[in-house]
């Protein structure tokens, strides 16, 4: 322990690091040499101011010897001066229990030698002189702080020096030298009492202050671990009070949350560091621990300085003082926000995985189902439209088989329904007005709903236009508004079909389904809202699933269609709805920008009645149905049973083939292929292709090779004859 400026000096080694605690005995030791150098010089101070007060009774007790006594009290004060100076030097610093004793004889000395001076004085008056004596072994006692052994040998040089010169007087016999040496031995003994009381109570002091110092120190080795664990931490630590202001912030938490510890600490944390949506989490996890209840790591999200959000995954302790009174909590986050924004990608990921997956399984079933149930339509369909050519108009059969022409063209509506859920049905682009498609389809929607349902519209005025198929985006707004109608059901209520702009941001795109390549920027806005039943949250999660429906009689395609057709115009879709509070939904497909409106394209003129019923041949691959219907509109037909045997006909009859009819999906040799042989026999052969897709799906890069039309499975006698005739004009 350093004591008034005295540093302990360290030994020198070579091993660097915390040197060990000095032992309670070695430091009292060196904190005693510190206070006998302060007690030796007071004493000295003490003793030679006596001696120089003392000096005003020599005049009046020993007359005779005023000046002698004079120089010797001079002397005297000059030699304890020398003493006390000698104190302030190393050599007081490192023997001051030595120089006391020296003191003290000194000042005994210096008593004895006043004694021979004053000798022959009035009687009585060496009492002074003796007062001095008595001085030299008790204030050594009392001001000196040294062990009763220093003491004893103090005492015992002052008595010898009284004893010595006594006898060299020759005045140690009699009562008065008796009288006197018992009680310089009696002050002696009780300067010895005195000193081990005193260094008893200095010892017993001492032991306290350094008990104390030790808390102290290990207080400040413990902070100073504390701090180091908490500065160095990979965590953030914050430490708020019970109020709820800051009292720690780490330097993680600086780099992190871009506030400085001197910024952050006094700052209430909830409104300064934690978003509003988390507030009640966090709020409600640091009342539980302060009162003392368990708690759970929670995720929550923390405001940086410049305005960003970060995710934190945090925990709370309670702080207790030593009472167990919780006087703050110590929070502790990590920044996940990197890591969060990983998950939600791969889980996004995951999700459009699991949808393109399912779009595909459908596109799959789809194509299946267009195949093989349009070909059981073209033959339902086929032979309907030859019946009905063959009766006569009013024939009782005639309005069975129109029933039966209409069931089968309804049956491929539902395969194109799920076409183009399936993305499988290829749009066709032109700017289209959303306003003007909501006005034109009004009429139709009223004729849709029920009768105790009234429909509103608030439209926008000056929508920019959109780049969509304008019958697809009918279709949307037909479904919608159909759906709208059955949530409502026999009830009276409202459909309201809004539309406007919206700046839809990434975050609100975040929200709502949308394709991959769909991106955030301006979009106009098709609102149905209704005021029916509603929907909890499970039945919205599965309301876009293909075949799912909540009514008895529903097919669960009109709403997998909206969202297919949507995700054709790289739009987003978004649903509210509440069990009683009805259902509202949003369409947002982008705008298009001020560029010029797109006229549709001219449609080609239907045929005139019989035209292309002309005498001609046509080679037909597979469908029977087809020939009968061909051969009802007077032509001659060649049947082939597969692809490659319609190629080996047509390389046969290739000068009298006036056109050719190919179905898609052929065995041995799909349609495809067959249309390139056959064009590599005959460059200007007419050949047109059938399937269950569309043209554009189907045709591709067949038209460019010379494809002369597309007939769409399944189809009636006129849908064949149109085709013949326009593939005719064409070849002409």
């Amino acid at each position: 322990m350093a004591v008034d400026g005295v540093q302990p000096t360290p030994s020198p080694g070579p091993e660097p690091g915390p040197q060990p605690a000095p032992s309670p005995l070695a430091a009292y030791d060196a904190e005693s040499l510190a206070r006998c150098r302060r007690g030796a010089g007071a004493y000295c101070l003490a003793a030679g101011m006596l001696l120089l007060i003392f000096g005003a009774l020599d005049r009046t007790r020993f007359p005779g010897a005023t000046g002698a006594l004079l120089f010797v009290r001079g002397a005297g004060a000059a030699a304890l001066g020398l003493l006390l100076a000698l104190l302030r030097t190393r050599l007081g610093a490192r023997h001051p229990r030595a120089l006391g004793i020296v003191a003290a004889a000194t000042t005994g000395a210096i008593e004895q030698v006043l004694s021979l001076a004053a000798e022959g004085g009035v009687q009585g008056a060496e009492s002074p002189i003796n007062l001095g004596t008595t001085f030299a072994m008790l204030g050594a006692a009392v001001l000196i702080p040294w062990s009763p052994v220093w003491s004893a040998f103090a005492c015992m040089l002052v008595v010898g020096e009284y004893v010595v010169t006594a006898v060299g007087t020759g005045r140690a016999a009699g009562l008065l030298f008796d009288d006197k040496l018992t009680l310089f031995v009696a002050v002696g003994v009780v300067a010895v009492v005195i000193s081990a009381v005193l260094q008893r109570r200095r010892w017993r002091e001492f032991l306290q202050t350094w008990a104390l110092a030790a808390a102290h120190r290990e207080a400040r080795e413990r902070e100073k671990r504390y701090r180091s664990v908490v500065e160095t931490a990979g965590s953030i630590i914050v430490v708020l009070a019970p109020g709820g202001s800051v009292t720690e912030f780490n330097r993680e938490a600086e780099r992190v949350l871009g506030w400085s510890q001197a910024a952050a600490v006094g700052r209430d944390f909830l409104p300064s560091f934690v978003t509003q949506a988390s507030r009640a989490t966090v709020a409600a996890d640091i009342r539980m621990a302060l009162a003392g209840e368990p708690t759970h790591a929670f995720e929550a999200r923390w405001l940086a300085r410049d305005g960003g959000e970060r995710v934190m995954a945090c925990g709370t302790t309670r702080l207790v003082d030593d009472d167990g009174r919780a006087v703050g909590v110590l929070l502790c986050a990590q920044d996940v926000s990197e890591r969060k924004q990983a998950e939600d990608a791969r889980l996004a990921l995951e999700r459009r995985l699991l949808e393109a997956q399912k779009l595909e399984s459908l596109g799959v079933l789809a194509g299946g189902i267009a195949h093989d149930f349009n070909n059981l339509l073209v033959s339902v369909l086929g032979n309907a439209s030859l019946a009905l050519s063959e009766l006569p108009p009013h024939a009782p059969a005639c309005e069975a088989l129109r029933r039966i022409e209409r069931a089968a063209r309804r049956g491929s509506e539902l395969t194109r329904e799920m076409l183009a859920y399936a993305g499988k049905d290829v749009i066709a682009l032109e700017r289209v007005d959303v306003n003007a498609l909501v006005a034109e389809t009004s009429d139709l929607l009223s004729v849709s709903i029920g009768n105790k349902v009234a429909m509103a519209y608030d439209l926008a005025p000056g929508l920019p236009e959109i780049e969509g198929d304008p019958t697809q985006i009918r279709q949307v707004i037909m479904n919608l508004v159909i759906n709208a109608s059955e949530a409502i059901g026999g009830a009276e209520g409202t459909i309201t079909v809004c539309t406007g702009v919206v700046g839809l941001g990434p975050e609100a795109l975040r929200d709502t389904l949308h394709p991959p390549e769909a991106a955030p920027g301006p979009h106009v806005c098709v609102e149905v809202r209704d005021t029916g039943c509603g929907m909890d949250a499970a039945t919205v999660a599965k309301v876009f699933d293909p075949f799912f429906s909540t009514k008895l009689t529903g097919r669960g395609l009109g709403l997998a269609t909206v969202l297919g057709v949507v995700r054709r115009h790289r739009g987003a879709l978004a649903v509210t709805s509440a069990p009683g509070r009805g259902t509202t939904f949003r369409v947002y497909l982008p705008a298009a920008g001020a560029a010029a409106r797109l006229e549709p394209p001219a449609r080609a003129a239907a045929p005139a009645p019989g035209e292309g019923r002309e005498d001609r041949t046509v080679l037909l691959d597979v469908r029977a149905v087809t020939a009968h219907m061909l051969e009802r509109l007077g032509c001659s037909v060649l049947q082939a049973g597969d692809g490659r045997e319609g190629v080996d006909v047509f390389r046969a009859h290739a000068r009298r083939i006036d056109a050719v009819i190919v179905d898609l999906t052929l065995p041995r040799l799909s349609g495809d292929r067959v249309f390139r042989e056959i064009r590599s026999i005959r460059p200007d052969a007419c050949v047109i292709l059938m399937s269950g897709y569309s043209d554009e799906k189907t045709t591709g890069g067949l038209a460019e090779a010379g494809l002369a039309g597309f007939l769409r499975k399944p189809f009636s006698v006129a849908d064949l004859e149109k085709a013949l005739g326009d593939a005719a004009r064409a070849a002409d």
